[in-house]
């Protein structure tokens, strides 16, 4: 479950979190292909970085 700012609740199911996780191993995937040093690279790690930490965490809510 994940609490928004608007006081709104999000449940995830099962298959929600596999595509989910899926698609943000896919996209990992894809930035380890770009040069290292491009700015593209270096903003997409930190964009992946972020979507990560907050994948964690709302999977972590919905246990």
């Amino acid at each position: 479950m994940n609490k928004m700012k608007s006081g709104k609740s999000y449940f995830f199911t099962n298959d929600e979190i596999l595509t989910l996780r899926n698609a943000l191993i896919e996209y990992h995937q894809f930035i380890k292909t770009l040069k290292p040093n491009s700015s593209i690279a270096i903003k997409n790690k930190k964009n992946a970085k972020a979507l990560s930490d907050q994948f964690k965490q709302d999977a972590s809510l919905t246990r």
